[in-house]
């Protein structure tokens, strides 16, 4: 978990004396403690543009256990990297399955994510001419209809 105001919102779960409260890490530190982990629970209930933190924790080999959402969802490869969980009984069924994950198959996910990878992809769009989609400007009351 990272700074202060993160261990007051979690405040009921540091309860659990199976949770401790790290603070903030350096790069290092982190992923010591990723490379130690069975695995990241990462339950966000918000859309997350992209889960970085999943990707650090792949890159040491630890499997997520996450919601999906947002870019969460296109970071894991169910049931080969981890696992996407709706509720608390979802969490314990994965976790129990954690053991049927390989590090390596994490490691080498991880590796779809590099710098240069990204830059790549991202490289690909910049090809795309504007005048090549027929996009409509919307108007307010009328329907959404990509063919007329």
């Amino acid at each position: 978990m990272g700074p202060l105001n993160d261990k007051n919102f979690s405040t009921p779960i540091l309860a659990d004396s199976a949770v401790e409260y790290l603070g903030e890490l350096t790069y290092e530190e982190l992923f010591a403690v990723y490379c130690r982990c069975k695995a990241l629970v990462y339950m966000t209930q918000y859309t997350e543009p992209f889960g970085l933190s999943i990707i650090e924790a792949m890159a040491a080999g630890a499997p997520s256990i996450t919601t999906g959402k947002g870019g969460t969802g296109e970071t894991i490869i169910q049931n080969k990297t981890g696992f996407f969980c709706n509720d608390a009984g979802d969490i314990v069924e994965a976790y129990r399955k954690l053991s049927s994950l390989r590090s390596i198959d994490c490691i080498n996910r991880a590796k779809d994510y590099t710098l240069e990878k990204m830059a790549q992809n991202t490289s690909t769009f910049s090809h795309i001419k504007s005048d090549s989609c027929k996009l409509k400007r919307y108007k307010p009351g009328t329907s959404i209809d990509p063919t007329s």
